[in-house]
Order: structure tokens, then C-alpha cells, then sequence
């Protein structure tokens, strides 16, 4: 009952950030497309090598969109909702306890670009954690995953297939890609035939 208005009440801060957003628009477009993309290829990408099957690889590419709507993309796309409710839950905890190190590790110290980044990349968990941290941040947080939860619902149940085919072909060797075939996701080449030959040896006489 309360995540509609708590949903809403994201608006206010941001509201206050308005003239800041005005500015930055297009970089920050440009990070929520290049943002969502990373997370969802990789997403693939690791569960591809990983051996994971289809389903879960369908499952896995919602990661970092939240829950509810992940659960609704992973449906379409072929993936467990219920499994991608569980990565969506880990995605956001292990973002919001790592972002701070990251950030620090990469020198980003602004905190409308760490907001954003995590807003993008952990979603609500992140953004609560950076509300903890300031108003700007959590402001640009909420912004991201809300846009983050929009792109990936229209674009994702569109673009699954095609993306899954470009990762598989760009991480399979050159070598492989001759014997793989494509459905989905990659599947090992039949084993040949077993043809029996009759034998030209004639049994001895006892």
C-alpha cells in the first residue's frame, strides 16, 4: 500500500534538484543507456560462461531493475520471476555495501553522479542507501532507477534475444563459432553417428 507513495515522495527531493537536472540531461541520458546495457550484458555474459541455461540467463539480464518490474520483464523474456526477484535482491545489497569503496577506488567524489550510478546499477536498495548518505544523492538515485525501470521494461523484452546473440558471438571463439549453433543460447555440437561396419576378419575354426 505505501510503495505508490513512497514512489511518489522520490519526486520531492529531486524537485528541489530541478534547475541541476536541467543541465545534465543528456549526460545523464547517455548514462542510463550505456548504464542499463553494461548491466545487462554482462549479466549475460557471465551466466553464458557459467553454463547457465536459458531461463536463467533470462532470469539474470533484469538484475538491476526493480523487483517488481524485473519480475514482469523475466516473465516475458522467458526467465523465473521468482528466481530474478531473488539475483534483483542481491544485486541491490551487494551495490549499496560496495558503492562507497568503489566510488572512492575511482576518485568520483560528486555526489549527483554517485547517486545516479547507483540508483542505475543497485535500485531501490541503492537508492536507500544513498539517501542515507545525502539528499542530492538520494534525489538522483531515485531519478535513476525509475528511468532504469522504464528503459529496461520497453527496451529489454525487445532486445533479449539480439543482445544474448552478440555477447554469446563476441566471447565464443573464432574457432568455435563455426560448430556452435544458435537457439537461444549456445548449445555443444551433436556427437557423430556410430556406423557399424561388418568385419572382413573370419572367425578362426575351432
Amino acid at each position: 500500500f505505501l510503495l505508490g507513495p513512497a514512489t511518489v515522495a522520490l519526486a520531492v527531493p529531486l524537485f528541489e534538484q530541478l534547475a541541476r537536472l536541467k543541465r545534465l540531461w543528456f549526460p545523464m541520458l547517455a548514462a542510463l543507456v550505456v548504464g542499463t546495457l553494461a548491466a545487462t550484458v554482462t549479466a549475460i555474459g557471465v551466466g553464458w560462461a557459467l553454463g547457465a541455461s536459458k531461463a536463467t540467463i533470462a532470469s539474470l539480464a533484469p538484475k538491476s531493475v526493480t523487483a517488481p518490474v524485473a519480475m514482469g520483464i523475466a516473465e516475458k523474456i522467458g526467465g523465473l520471476p521468482t528466481l530474478t526477484a531473488v539475483l534483483v535482491v542481491c544485486t541491490g545489497i551487494l551495490g549499496a555495501a560496495s558503492a562507497r569503496y568503489l566510488f572512492d577506488a575511482l576518485r568520483i567524489s560528486d555526489p549527483t553522479v554517485r547517486g545516479f550510478a547507483l540508483g542505475t546499477a543497485a535500485h531501490g536498495i541503492g537508492t536507500a542507501r544513498a539517501f542515507l548518505v545525502s539528499e542530492k544523492m538520494g534525489a538522483f538515485a531515485g531519478l535513476a532507477m525509475g528511468l532504469t525501470a522504464l528503459f529496461s521494461a520497453v527496451a529489454l523484452p525487445l532486445m533479449a534475444e539480439a543482445l544474448l546473440e552478440i555477447t554469446v558471438r563476441f566471447l565464443t571463439p573464432v574457432s568455435r563459432s563455426a560448430i556452435i549453433r544458435f537457439s537461444g543460447m549456445p548449445q555443444s555440437p551433436k556427437p557423430p553417428l556410430i556406423t557399424d561396419m561388418p568385419s572382413k576378419v573370419k572367425p578362426s575354426s575351432a
